[in-house]
């Protein structure tokens, strides 16, 4: 469409070059006698056209009078035949292109911002306009008169084309100017072929239109809604909540010969082999604390033996040091069993259980802990105002994890300053906050406090051996399980703070 603005002035650039051209050559044929023109003259010439030119030629006098003009000429024109049958030919009208439904609907935006931001049009003149008397005075005939070439565009009726006027000086061969050829032109046909080729061109790009639309449904049928289901299945293989541990994760494009069959192939071996070898990290967790089990019960045996027989020879702090450091490696062995095997239940769908009254399974819990750790060290808060709040995840499971961190909370808050527990409702979530009083956790620990074996405790080095750094991992994995969410991080004063968000049932 930006092409034809240029096109439109190479038409016009040609139209005019054309005028100028039969100007000449008219102005060559009269001053071929060298002498002055006259009427007759020009009538003769005019009538040896026999009006087979398209422009409109004048001849003005030295003094402006009109001398001859072409469309004044009572010979009739001849007509050009074509082989091509037109509208017309038919018998039927045809229909200008700008005038035709189509053209009108595409050319909305054009006349929409040309209303806006086009200045106003000039005034038009009448169709010709030198059509109302015997003497041409306009510009171009005066610089024509005056030996130069002129030329002049003027605005037709109707504002839909315009006229081209080139007026070209008939010389003597002494130089002398005698007379001026006027010859004139409407660029009508010109905009006729510009309409049917915008017409054109929007039929051309409705059609490509079309075709992207095809197109575009086509790679949806073939490409895109399929991979959309292989997203839709792997997310529900993530988030499906079923009774069965086990159920039957397949792909639905698995028959398909095309890439989209060899990705859903893929996905399905990929999904197989992550099962697999989870089960291996399962399987092994399990018998490498088996296999260590036996061993250290012997060890833990005999060193009771030892410590029971020992008298004062020494021996007997070598016994409690032989006993603590084996129970230190049998909590140490069940952590990374229950590590494993929480790990591999997030590759599991989500079990549900029956639902329960959050609220009442945590102020059970409270009561174990205020009796383990002393009603002085820990603090519940259980705020119920908006009303019971009810879940459907392994109550074992999640007393494992906030048991975790108010252990965990408990060994760093100094004695007189208690943990605060809390419990409220938040969205679709339930959220627990564990707070305490400790040192708090520094900054450049703050993204490994849920790694596997880490453990930070600056203040007192003896507990450092009884921990073995798995709490919060094992909390971490039995909360991402549930599908919930764990954070760590400091309170705006002094502490630690931990905060757990469980769904709620519906």
């Amino acid at each position: 469409m930006l092409f034809l603005t240029t096109y439109e002035r190479q038409l016009l650039g040609a139209l005019e070059r054309g005028l100028v051209q039969q100007g000449r050559i008219f102005a060559s044929a009269l001053s071929a006698d060298d002498g002055p023109i006259d009427r007759a003259r020009v009538t003769g010439i005019l009538e040896a056209l026999q009006q087979r030119q398209e422009a409109r030629i004048r001849v003005v006098g030295r003094e402006g009078r009109l001398l001859g003009d072409s469309a004044r000429q009572e010979v009739a024109p001849v007509k050009f035949t074509s082989s091509r049958k037109t509208e017309a030919d038919s018998g039927q009208e045809a229909i200008p292109a700008y005038q035709t439904v189509l053209y009108r609907i595409a050319s909305v935006p054009v006349r929409v911002v040309r209303a806006l931001l086009s200045p106003p049009s000039p005034v038009s003149v009448a169709s010709d306009y030198y059509d109302s008397g015997n003497y041409l005075n306009g510009p171009e005939i005066r610089a024509a008169l005056a030996d130069r070439y002129g030329a002049a565009t003027r605005i037709s009726d109707g504002q839909r084309s315009v006229t081209l006027y080139s007026a070209i000086p008939v010389r003597l061969s002494s130089g002398e100017v005698v007379g001026a050829v006027l010859v004139s032109q409407s660029t009508y046909r010109i905009l006729q072929d510009l309409y049917q080729i915008r017409l054109d061109i929007f039929r051309v790009f409705l059609i490509s239109i079309a075709a992207a639309g095809l197109i575009s449904l086509f790679l949806s049928f073939t490409i895109a809604r399929p991979i959309v289901r292989l997203r839709d299945e792997a997310d529900a293989m993530l988030s499906a909540r079923s009774e069965d541990p086990a159920p039957a994760l397949r792909f639905s494009q698995l028959k398909r010969s095309d890439q989209i069959g060899d990705l859903a192939r893929a996905f399905q071996l990929l999904t197989e082999r992550l099962l697999h070898q989870i089960e291996i990290s399962k399987s092994f967790a399990a018998d490498v604390s088996h296999e260590f089990r036996n061993p250290l019960q012997s060890i833990r045996s005999a060193a009771e033996v030892l410590a029971d027989s020992s008298s004062d020879d020494g021996s007997s702090p070598f016994a409690r040091m032989i006993l603590e450091e084996t129970s230190r490696l049998e909590h140490l062995l069940g952590n990374v069993r229950d590590v494993a095997l929480f790990d591999s239940e997030q590759s599991k769908p989500r079990r549900t259980g029956s639902p329960y009254e959050l609220q009442k399974w945590f102020r059970a819990a409270a009561d174990q802990w205020q009796s383990r750790y002393g009603s002085d060290r820990v603090s519940v808060v259980a705020g119920d105002e908006e009303g019971p709040t009810t879940v459907t995840v392994d109550p074992e499971r999640l007393f494992r994890a906030i048991d975790n961190l108010v252990a965990n909370a408990v060994s760093f808050s100094p004695p007189g300053k208690p943990v605060l527990v809390e419990l409220r409702k938040d969205g679709k979530s339930a959220l627990f906050r564990v707070r305490d009083s400790g040192p708090g956790i520094p900054a450049e620990h703050l993204e490994r406090i849920f790694a596997r074996f880490f453990t930070y405790r600056p203040a007192n080095t003896e507990t450092t051996k009884t921990h073995s750094g798995l709490g919060l991992a094992i909390a971490r994995s039995i909360v991402t399980g549930m599908g919930g969410t764990i954070r760590g991080g400091n309170n705006s004063d002094v502490g630690a703070l931990f905060e757990v968000w469980i769904p709620v049932a519906d």
